[in-house]
């Protein structure tokens, strides 16, 4: 399975990976600061984990393990968001638009 993050970055991952819980398996922790900087709310919105967006996320943490073969378990960690912090959203996005009309009708 994939994560394919808003910025482009492509991320195979454990078929077990859910919207809350991203697994990467990798050989070692030398990508383990690399996940953690992709690993942001921006790149989150708009991101998609196979076929389902992960619109309503919010990172939380990012953890590495080693297991006993030798693999680096690396675990993105992220909350749904609460529905007061998805209509706030709604609200911010409308301020917006309503701000940007109200522009360009001074602008006329």
């Amino acid at each position: 399975m994939k994560l394919t993050l808003k910025n482009g970055t492509e991320i195979e991952v454990a078929n077990t990976s859910t919207s809350t819980n991203i697994v990467i398996v990798e050989k070692d922790f030398s990508n383990v600061d690399n996940y953690n900087e992709l690993f942001n709310a921006e790149n989150l919105k708009g991101a998609m984990l196979g076929e389902n967006e992960l619109d309503s996320v919010i990172p939380t943490d990012v953890k590495a393990e080693k297991e006993v073969g030798g693999n680096v378990v690396i675990t993105l960690i992220a909350r749904k968001k609460t529905d007061s912090e998805i209509i706030q959203e709604r609200l911010d996005e409308q301020e917006d638009v309503l701000n940007f009309l109200l522009m360009a009708r001074e602008e006329e």
